[in-house]
């Protein structure tokens, strides 16, 4: 017999196989971005960061003093901004630097 405990640290433990999964996929992702960066003669350094992104962001900039943070945004507005929230508006509120958005280009209307 299987107790509700055991169920439960077995879900866990698939929660945990899913996460660690999507980590080292994104660590790889991320390694093959900063090395396009670095074939280019551009200095960089990826970090993977976890926790609530407009936080981690802004820490990151604290912690190296960085002069300007550059962030895309999606132009989200009515129900889905108030459902999901703006990162991007998150950072410039909280940023120690000044920031640039960088909105997503609108297909023109023909």
């Amino acid at each position: 017999m299987v107790t509700p405990f055991a169920r439960r640290k077995q879900h866990a433990d698939q929660v945990k196989s899913q996460i660690d999964a999507a980590e080292q996929e994104a660590r790889e992702s991320l390694a093959a971005f900063e090395q396009q960066f670095l074939n280019r003669g551009i200095k960089a350094e990826a970090y993977i960061r976890v926790g609530y992104p407009f936080d981690e962001i802004v820490a990151m900039a604290d912690h190296f003093n960085v002069d300007l943070i550059v962030i895309g945004s999606h132009g989200c507005s009515g129900m889905a901004r108030l459902l999901v929230g703006s990162t991007a508006e998150r950072v410039v509120e909280h940023a120690p630097c000044p920031v640039l958005v960088v909105k997503e280009r609108r297909k023109r209307k023909t």
